[in-house]
């Protein structure tokens, strides 16, 4: 992601390519991108509700509704502000689902505090929970080419 630019490599052997809008609109918002970056800019409308308590700590639930898209409630760490994670509706293979997204084990990576563990329960029992674990993270890293350029 560069700004509200983003690229993906649909296959290991293929090159990037630049997301369409929706597209790179929706990755800004989901999973690991919408913990670890300044997510305020990617709403049309966000509104602290209330405290509330989720998995036993105090955390400020938070209204999010982009321009387009889908809207959620966002989990901030009372203490921290940092997300603890979000509840969102998905359409998925036609029938709409309940999305509960879990952040744990934030680590400090030069300077910006990342979730190690990403856990997704979905309301629709044939999708179950997958639980995503970072095992290393590495920064700063030479590359041999450019991911950002596109063919």
């Amino acid at each position: 992601m560069a700004g509200k630019r983003v690229w993906m490599q649909p296959q290991p052997s293929s090159p990037y390519q630049e997301m369409p809008e929706a597209m790179a609109s929706a990755t800004r918002l989901a999973g690991w991108v919408l913990s670890t970056g300044d997510w305020r800019g990617e709403f049309k409308h966000a509104r602290v509700l209330k405290r509330v308590e989720l998995d036993g700590k105090p955390v400020f639930l938070v209204h999010a509704a982009p321009e387009k898209g889908r809207q959620r409630l966002i989990y901030l760490d009372n203490e921290t502000g940092l997300p603890l994670g979000y509840d969102a509706v998905y359409e998925i293979a036609g029938e709409m689902s309940g999305t509960e997204v879990r952040f744990a084990d934030y680590r400090e990576i030069d300077g910006v505090q990342i979730p190690f563990r990403c856990k997704v329960t979905y309301s629709l029992s044939q999708m179950g929970t997958s639980t995503y674990q970072v095992a290393k993270v590495e920064s700063r890293l030479k590359l041999d080419k450019d991911p950002f350029t596109v063919n």
